[in-house]
């Protein structure tokens, strides 16, 4: 068009120039000087005019052209929503699928599921609806598989009804959910029966989630389950030789069913039930301790109740030996450290007022706590 145009305007301007030049010449006999040059001016108007359009129309039409041959803008796919045009909900529901995103998958459905069958663009949108559908499930199985059914139940009901992929969707979800009912259900049996000590059960329902066929319950749980039996009977066999230590009633063998007690793995059920024999243990070696006290041995009964774990339900006299006897391991660790981790002067005066305290607490200890316990500091130092 911009060709035609320009030829247009030349044969226009050759034209209107050479019959200017025509009636000039033709008039300039007859005519003064001044009218000749003014005839020559306005001669020059009509080019200088056909100049700026043709300019104009250059310019006009170079733009087209840019325009014409430009790049279209891409939609921003995070604000797109199913008002938009068809071309841009197919260019954001194909670049959404190809994340592999959670929610970009299903914001793909959501562009597509409701496509118009009229449209000529339908079939493209069920491909990229059935292959949307097919990455959340996918994603949702293996969730499932990872031990979230949660989230995995709720991704896979994320895929429509008109989704080819609807009913074996749900199909899966009630697979999961019924291995999850009979894997929970072995588990309460499980932990029933190591309740009771019945390691052959136990081990007869570990065998169980064999028969399962999520992989979390075939090998997650399976694991854990396998590793929690033997730690429960190593731990109740550990309980059990404690409690013969402590039948014996001496107060050497109770210190050893304490320590004994004590290294039972916190992860175990048993550990609950030796807490309250290591409390009623603990009890009976303060009170041995305090009558070794009472006896005028301070340093026998600062080591029967060496072992003594801390406890909020101890009676005052019984919680100021427990922390005399507590201090002096600190302090023998120190003395056998050396200087270089010595305590300080707060330290020092913070173990000579609990020792002041526990005489006051027991005023008819025959001895006074300094004269039998040397590793208590004295004034000068």
């Amino acid at each position: 068009m911009c060709r035609y145009l320009f030829a247009f305007w030349s044969g226009w301007f050759g034209g209107m120039a050479s019959t200017s030049a025509r009636s000039t010449s033709g008039s300039e006999q007859g005519q003064s000087p001044d009218f000749g040059r003014q005839l020559k001016l306005w001669a020059w108007v009509w080019p200088g005019l056909w100049v700026v359009l043709l300019t104009g129309s250059g310019i006009f039409c170079g733009w087209a052209l840019l325009w014409l041959t430009r790049i279209p803008p891409l939609p921003d796919c995070d604000q797109i929503t199913p008002f938009h045009s068809a071309r841009d909900m197919l260019y954001c529901a194909k670049a959404q699928a190809r994340t592999g995103e959670p929610n970009n998958l299903v914001q793909s459905v959501l562009l597509t599921v409701n496509w118009p069958k009229a449209d000529a663009n339908y079939s493209e949108a069920q491909e990229i609806m059935k292959d949307s559908s097919e990455q959340i499930l996918v994603l949702a199985n293996r969730w499932a598989q990872s031990g979230k059914l949660e989230d995995a139940v709720k991704l896979a009901g994320e895929i429509p009804p008109s989704s080819p992929l609807r009913k074996p969707a749900q199909a899966m979800i009630y697979e999961w959910q019924q291995a999850w009912a009979q894997g929970e259900a072995i588990e309460a049996d499980l932990r029933t029966a190591l309740a009771a000590q019945d390691w052959a059960s136990a081990r007869n329902q570990l065998q169980a989630l064999k028969l399962l066929k999520s992989d979390y319950w075939l090998t997650t749980r399976f694991n854990f389950w396998h590793h929690q039996i033997n730690v429960e009977q190593q731990a109740w066999e550990q309980l059990l030789a404690a409690r013969n230590l402590a039948a014996q009633g001496a107060p050497e063998q109770l210190q050893q069913a304490i320590v004994l007690a004590r290294g039972l793995d916190l992860r175990s059920q048993v550990w609950t039930i030796a807490e309250q024999d290591v409390n009623q243990w603990s009890q009976a070696l303060l009170q041995a301790g305090l009558a070794q006290w009472h006896g005028g041995n301070p340093e026998a009964a600062l080591a029967l109740v060496s072992v003594v774990p801390p406890s909020p339900n101890l009676t005052p006299a019984a919680a100021e030996l427990l922390r005399l006897s507590h201090a002096q391991r600190l302090a023998a660790q120190v003395s056998q450290a050396g200087e270089a981790i010595a305590p300080r002067y707060g330290h020092l005066l913070n173990l000579m007022e609990r020792s002041r305290r526990l005489t006051k607490f027991l005023p008819t200890a025959p001895l006074r706590p300094r004269a039998r316990l040397p590793w208590l500091p004295g004034r000068r130092s």
